[in-house]
C-alpha cells in the first residue's frame, strides 16, 4: 500500500525562513502541504525558537540586520526619526528556555517594538537591547521571563541609551526591568508590572526617569552606589501594590504625612525625616535610606519584601522602634557602614536569611527586639565595634560576633538580658576562672581575653555559634556539646588550652576551627572530640606546636581535619574517613602524622600540599576513593610504614622536566605497604633490574632511566604503575587491573616498551601516555601486545606523544574508546578493537591529525579500520567490510552499505567536503553515530543511526551546507544535535524519521503536521519529519509509470529491511507530474502479517 504526500509549489522558490517560521497543519487540511506549512493570515505571528537577534552592524550573506528584519513579516519601515522600524504583532515564545526571545544589538536606527508579546525566557531576557540607541518598547507583553525588558552593554562596548518603555504589561517575571552598566538617558512609564520580584531594576545608570509605572507584588530596586542614584528621578505616581512610591532626595524635615499611603520609601541624602505607621509589604525592599542621617523610622510593617525589608547604608544616627521587619527575603534589616544606630522594639521574624544584620557599624544599640525563627542568625554583627545589646529575645540563630580584632570585640556589651532560645547568652571579656557557675542555662558563650576558666558538660545548639574564645590563656572546654549549629567552637588567638571530649557534629560550616587572623595561636590540644557530619570537622590556621589525638571525625562534607599555616603539630591516634579528604596539609612545616585511621575518604586519605618536612608513618589508609597519600609540590617529607590497601600514592605531577624538583626530594621507602605489598618508589636511579621491583604493590618512579619492570601484579590501588620524566624502560608480563585511575600511566617520558601486560578493568584509562607541555615531551614509546579491556574509559589513550607506535594490542569493551589519539602522531598496526573504537581530538588542523599513520591491518568487531586522510574520489569498495571508518580532509567519497556498529563514533568525518553517505548502519556506539566536525556539503541519506549512546548524528559548529534527510533515527541519547550553519534537514518534500518527534499526522500523508526541532545553536528544524499515527489508510496502488513522458518519473530508491522501519521493506518512489507537482510515495510493507 501507498502513503501519498503531495505537495504544490506556490512557486518553484524554495521555502525561506519567513514561509515555515508559522508552520502546522490546521484541523481542516485537506492534505495540501504548501498551503498549511506556509505563512497563514493571522494577526500574530508566533515563533517558537530560542532566539532572533536583530545585530545593526552585521553584514554578509545570512548576516541577521535590520535589512533581513524587513524581510520578514513583523517588520517594517525604514529606520529614520520619521519612520522608525516597526516590530508588530510578533509572538516569541523560548518553549526550551535555552536563551531569550528577541536580541537587539549595535543600532542606532529609530525603532518601535509593539503589539507584540516575549515568554518563557527563563534563561535570559524577553526582550534585550546592547549597544543600542532610540527604542521604543510600547504596548507588550512580558510573561514568565527572566528579565521582560533589559537594557544593558556587551562588555566593554557602549550601553544602551535614550529609549522608552511604556505601556507594557509585565507577569511572573524575576526582573521586568533592567537597566544596568551605564545605559543612561532611559525612560521608563505607565507600565504595569504584577508578580515580579525586581519589578524596576537600576543598576549603575544614570538619567533614569521612572513615572506612573504600577507595580503589584514587587517594587523599584536601586543599586546603591552614590554615582548613579542622584540623576535618577521617580515620582509618587508609581506605586507598589496601589499605594504611592516616594522616592525624596536632598531633603530635611520631612513628616509622616509626607508619607502618606506609601507602598515603598527610598530617602536619598535626607535627614530628620518622620515615618510612621505605614504598610511597606509585597514590595522589592520596604523602605530604603542611604546617605540619611538622625531620621525616625517607626510602626511601620516592612514584611514579605523579596530583598529585605529596611535597608540603610552610610546613614547614621537613626531610629527604628516599633516596626515589624518579618517574612523577607535576604536580610530583613541590613544596615552598612553606618554609625549611632537604635533599634528597640522591632518584630523581626520568619526571615529567609538573618533577621538584623549590621556590617562595619559602630556604636549600635539593640533592645527589646523579638527576633525568632529566621533561616540565618538573629542578630549578626560584622566588623563594627560598641555593639550594646540588651533585653533582646531571639529564637534560632542566635547572636554572631565576627571580623573583629581584639580591641573590636572587647568594646561590645552584651549583657545577659539577651536570651536565645529561651536561654542566656554569655558575652564575658577580660574575666578569669570562670566556672560552670558562670554559664547557668547557656544558649551561647562568648569568651574575650579570658584566662585561666574551666566549661564542662555544657550543651548548646541551634545557634549561630556555639562557643567562641578570642585571645584567651589557658582556656578549658570538656565534655561540651555544639551541635546543629554553624560552627560548634571557635577559637581565635589562643594560647594554651584544652578541648577534650567535646562534640561538635551537624553543623552547617564547621565542627571546630582554630585560627587567627591577626597572629597565631600555641598549645591547644584538641583531644578524644567528636566532629562527623559538618561541612569540616576541624579546621586549623597559623597554629602552632598544638595536639589533635585521639579525635573521631566522621562524614564531613570536605575536610576531615585541614592545617594551613601551622606548623610543629601532632596529629595522631585520628579516626578520620568519609570525609572528602581525610586529613590535609596546606603550607605546613614539621608536623607529625601518625597512626591515623584514614580510610574510605571520597577522594584522599593524606592530602600534602605545599608542606615541607612532615612526617607521615604509621597510619592506615584504606578504601579512599582516590589515593591514600597525595603530594602536591612538597618535599623533604618522610613518608613510611603506612599501610594502604585498594589505594595507593599519587602526585600532582604536571610540571615541566625543568621543575622536576617540585615532585621529589621526599623520602619514600618500602616499608609503606599497599594490599599488603611493598609500595616500591625510586627518583633519579638508573639500572633497575626486574628484581628491584618484585613484589610491588604499587610502583612510581621519577627521573628513572635503563629500567626493567615485568612479572608485577599492581592492581587494587590507585595507579599501579606510574612512570613521571623517565626513559629508556620496559613494562612486561604485568597486571594492573582494577585501578581507581589507570593501570600504567607514563607521563613526559621517552622510548618506554609497553608489551603483554593486563590492564583490565580500570576506572579511567588501561595505559594512558601524557605529556603536559609541547615543549618537554615524550617520544618512541611502544606498546604492543598488551590487552586493555573494560576499563571505564579507555583502553589506550595518548596525549600528545611522538613517534609512539601501538601494535598487536586487544581492546574490548572499554566504555568510551578502545585508544583515543589526542595531538602527537602515532602508528597503528594490526590492534583487534570488539565493542569499541578509535577516537580522535578534533580542534587542530587536519595536517596535525595526519600525523598519525593507521592502517587496514587494524580491526573493528572483526571488520576493518578504515584511517582515510586526504583523499579524494574513492567509491563504496574503498570502505568494503567496515567495522569503523575515519575520514580526514576527504571530499567525493561515496560510502554505502557498510556496517559500523558498535564502536565509538561509528562514522568520523573531520575537515571533510562534498561526501556522500548512504545506506550506513551505525548503531549501539559508545559516543555518535556520525561525527562531523569542520564537515561542508555532505550528503547523508537511508542511513540507520540508532541507540547511539550520546547522538546519532553531531555537526559542530563549523559544519555547513550539509543534507540530511530520509535518515532513521531512534533511541539515542539525543537523534541530532546542529551547532553549524545552513544546513538542510530535509529536501523540502521529506525529513527524516525521528523516533521521539511528539508530533501529530492528522491528515495520514506520511509527514508530521509541525517541524521536529533539532538541538543545538543553529536552530535548524526538519520541516517535514517522517511520520505516520493515523489508521491505517485505504490508498490506492501508486499509477504505472507513462513510459511516454518523460516527465513522469525523476528518480525511483528502493530500501528494504535493514534501511527502513524494522520489520517492514520500505520504498520511496518520487514522481515529478510537472515542474510544480511532486508526489512522494512511501511503499511500507511489512515483512510477516498484514499490509500497511
Amino acid at each position: 500500500m501507498i502513503l501519498s504526500i503531495t505537495i504544490f509549489y506556490l512557486d518553484k522558490t524554495p521555502l525561506d525562513e519567513k514561509n515555515y517560521l508559522h508552520m502546522g497543519n490546521d484541523d481542516n487540511s485537506s492534505g495540501n502541504n504548501t498551503e498549511v506549512k506556509s505563512i497563514l493570515p493571522s494577526a500574530k505571528i508566533t515563533i517558537d525558537i530560542p532566539e532572533i537577534t536583530i545585530d545593526g552592524d552585521a553584514s554578509g550573506i545570512g548576516a541577521q540586520n535590520w535589512t533581513w528584519a524587513l524581510n520578514q513579516a513583523w517588520c517594517s519601515g525604514s529606520g529614520t526619526y520619521a519612520d522608525p522600524y516597526i516590530i508588530d504583532d510578533l509572538s516569541i515564545i523560548d518553549s526550551d528556555n535555552q536563551g531569550g526571545c528577541l536580541l537587539v544589538k549595535d543600532s542606532n536606527a529609530y525603532f518601535i517594538i509593539t503589539n507584540s508579546k516575549f515568554a518563557n525566557s527563563t534563561m535570559n531576557a524577553g526582550l534585550k537591547f546592547e549597544n543600542i540607541t532610540n527604542g521604543i518598547i510600547d504596548n507588550n507583553e512580558f510573561e514568565n521571563n527572566s528579565i521582560g525588558v533589559h537594557l544593558s552593554k556587551w562588555h566593554s562596548d557602549p550601553p544602551s541609551t535614550n529609549c522608552t518603555i511604556k505601556n507594557n504589561d509585565f507577569n511572573n517575571c524575576e526582573n521586568a526591568i533592567k537597566i544596568s552598566d551605564e545605559s543612561n538617558n532611559n525612560t521608563v512609564e505607565m507600565n504595569t508590572i504584577t508578580n515580579c520580584d525586581y519589578g524596576i531594576f537600576i543598576y549603575k545608570s544614570n538619567n533614569i526617569t521612572i513615572s506612573a509605572n504600577s507595580l503589584t507584588s514587587g517594587g523599584i530596586y536601586l543599586d546603591c552606589s552614590n554615582n548613579y542614584l542622584y540623576d535618577i528621578e521617580i515620582d509618587s505616581t508609581n506605586t507598589v501594590n496601589g499605594r504611592n512610591v516616594y522616592y525624596y532626595k536632598d531633603k530635611i524635615g520631612l513628616l509622616a504625612s509626607d508619607f502618606s499611603n506609601a507602598g515603598q520609601i527610598i530617602l536619598l541624602n535626607c535627614s530628620y525625616a518622620t515615618i510612621d505607621n505605614e504598610n511597606l509589604n509585597f514590595a522589592t525592599r520596604g523602605i530604603t535610606l542611604i546617605n540619611s542621617d538622625n531620621n525616625s523610622i517607626s510602626n511601620i510593617d516592612a514584611s514579605f519584601n523579596i530583598e529585605g525589608g529596611i535597608y540603610l547604608e552610610y546613614s547614621n544616627n537613626n531610629t527604628f522602634s516599633g516596626n515589624n521587619a518579618s517574612y523577607n527575603g535576604g536580610n530583613s534589616i541590613f544596615a552598612k557602614q553606618s554609625v549611632l544606630l537604635k533599634f528597640d522594639n522591632n518584630d523581626v521574624d520568619n526571615n529567609d536569611l538573618n533577621g538584623i544584620q549590621l556590617q562595619s557599624c559602630d556604636n549600635c544599640c539593640l533592645s527589646y527586639n523579638s527576633i525568632k525563627n529566621n533561616g540565618g542568625v538573629g542578630i549578626h554583627f560584622d566588623g563594627g565595634s560598641y555593639l550594646n545589646l540588651t533585653h533582646n529575645d531571639i529564637i534560632l540563630g542566635g547572636v554572631s560576633v565576627v571580623g573583629g580584632t581584639k580591641e573590636q570585640y572587647e568594646s561590645n556589651d552584651i549583657d545577659t538580658t539577651n536570651t536565645v532560645n529561651g536561654k542566656i547568652v554569655y558575652y564575658y571579656k577580660k574575666e578569669t576562672n570562670l566556672n560552670n557557675n558562670d554559664f547557668v542555662n547557656a544558649g551561647q558563650i562568648y569568651l574575650f581575653s579570658c584566662n585561666h576558666s574551666i566549661l564542662s558538660g555544657i550543651n548548646i545548639t541551634k545557634v549561630a555559634l556555639g562557643f567562641k574564645l578570642g585571645f584567651c590563656v589557658n582556656v578549658s572546654l570538656i565534655n561540651c556539646n555544639s551541635s546543629l549549629v554553624e560552627t560548634g567552637f571557635t577559637v581565635e588567638g589562643q594560647i594554651w588550652g584544652s578541648f577534650i571530649g567535646n562534640t561538635a557534629s551537624n553543623n552547617t560550616n564547621t565542627g571546630f576551627s582554630i585560627e587567627n587572623f591577626s597572629g597565631n595561636t600555641y598549645n591547644i590540644s584538641v583531644v578524644e572530640n567528636t566532629a562527623n557530619f559538618n561541612d569540616v570537622g576541624i579546621y586549623v590556621k597559623n597554629c602552632h606546636s598544638s595536639n589533635f589525638t585521639k579525635n573521631i571525625v566522621i562524614g564531613n562534607n570536605r575536610d576531615g581535619i585541614n592545617l594551613w599555616y601551622s606548623n610543629i603539630n601532632n596529629l595522631s591516634l585520628n579516626e578520620v574517613k568519609n570525609d572528602d579528604y581525610g586529613i590535609r596539609l596546606d603550607y605546613s612545616l614539621m608536623n607529625n602524622v601518625t597512626r591515623n585511621d584514614l580510610n574510605e575518604n571520597s577522594k584522599y586519605g593524606l592530602y600534602i600540599r605545599k608542606s615541607d618536612l612532615n612526617t607521615v608513618n604509621y597510619n592506615l589508609l584504606n578504601s579512599n576513593k582516590e589515593y591514600g597519600i597525595y603530594i602536591s609540590e612538597s618535599t623533604a617529607n618522610i613518608i613510611n610504614d603506612n599501610d594502604m590497601k585498594k589505594c595507593g600514592l599519587g602526585f600532582y605531577e604536571k610540571y615541566m622536566t625543568s621543575d622536576i624538583y617540585k615532585m621529589t626530594g621526599n623520602i619514600i621507602d618500602q616499608s609503606n605497604m599497599v594490599n599488603s605489598k611493598p609500595l616500591v618508589y625510586y627518583e633519579h636511579k638508573t639500572h633497575l633490574s626486574v628484581g628491584s621491583f618484585s613484589g610491588a604493590g604499587q610502583i612510581v618512579l621519577i627521573n628513572c632511566s635503563n629500567f626493567e619492570i615485568g612479572n608485577v601484579n599492581t592492581s587494587l590501588t590507585s595507579t599501579g604503575i606510574t612512570i613521571y620524566h623517565s626513559e629508556n624502560g620496559t613494562i612486561s608480563s604485568s597486571n594492573a587491573t582494577n585501578n581507581l585511575f589507570h593501570g600504567i600511566y607514563i607521563y613526559i617520558s621517552s622510548n618506554i616498551t609497553v608489551e603483554h601486560n593486563t590492564v583490565n578493568n580500570n576506572s579511567l584509562y588501561g595505559l594512558y601516555l601524557y605529556t603536559y607541555s609541547s615543549t618537554y615531551y615524550g617520544e618512541k614509546n611502544n606498546a604492543s601486545w598488551n590487552t586493555a579491556n573494560y576499563n571505564l574509559k579507555t583502553g589506550i589513550y595518548i596525549y600528545r606523544e611522538y613517534d609512539c607506535t601501538l601494535s598487536h594490542n586487544t581492546l574490548k569493551s572499554n566504555r568510551d574508546y578502545g585508544i583515543y589519539l589526542n595531538l602527537g602522531n602515532t602508528n597503528l598496526t594490526n590492534n583487534e578493537f570488539f565493542n569499541c573504537g578509535l577516537g580522535l581530538y578534533e580542534s587542530v588542523t587536519p595536517d596535525s591529525i595526519d600525523e598519525n599513520k593507521i592502517d587496514t591491518s587494524n580491526k573493528v568487531n572483526g571488520r576493518t579500520l578504515y584511517y582515510y586522510a586526504h583523499k579524494t574520489g574513492l567509491g563504496a569498495g574503498s570502505f568494503a567490510g567496515a567495522g569503523q571508518i575515519v575520514l580526514i580532509n576527504c571530499s567525493y567519497m561515496t560510502i554505502r552499505d557498510v556496517n559500523v556498529s558498535r564502536c565509538s563514533n561509528g562514522l568520523t568525518l573531520l575537515y571533510c567536503e562534498n561526501n556522500t553517505v548512504t545506506k550506513i548502519n551505525s548503531t549501539f556506539n559508545s559516543f555518535n553515530g556520525i561525527w562531523v566536525h569542520h564537515g561542508i556539503r555532505n550528503n547523508f541519506t537511508l542511513n540507520q543511526l540508532k541507540q547511539n549512546k550520546n547522538y546519532g548524528i553531531i555537526l559542530d559548529e563549523y559544519s555547513e551546507s550539509n543534507s540530511i534527510f530520509m535518515n532513521y533515527l531512534q533511541g539515542n541519547l539525543y537523534n541530532a544535535i546542529d551547532d553549524g550553519n545552513d544546513n538542510s534537514w530535509d529536501n523540502n518534500s521529506i525529513g527524516n524519521y525521528w523516533g521521539d518527534y511528539n508530533g501529530v499526522d492528522e491528515n495520514d500523508d506520511g509527514i508530521g503536521d509541525s517541524f521536529y526541532k533539532i538541538l543545538g545553536t543553529a536552530e535548524s528544524i526538519d520541516k517535514f519529519p517522517i511520520w505516520d499515527d493515523g489508521p491505517e489508510p485505504a490508498a490506492p496502488s501508486p499509477p504505472p509509470p507513462d513510459d511516454d513522458n518523460d516527465d513522469d518519473v525523476a528518480t525511483t530508491e528502493e530500501s528494504p529491511g535493514l534501511y527502513g522501519i524494522p520489520g517492514y521493506d520500505l520504498s520511496f518512489i518520487v514522481l515529478m507530474i510537472s515542474s510544480t507537482f511532486l508526489i512522494v510515495g512511501l511503499y511500507i510493507r511489512k515483512k510477516i502479517g498484514k499490509i500497511y
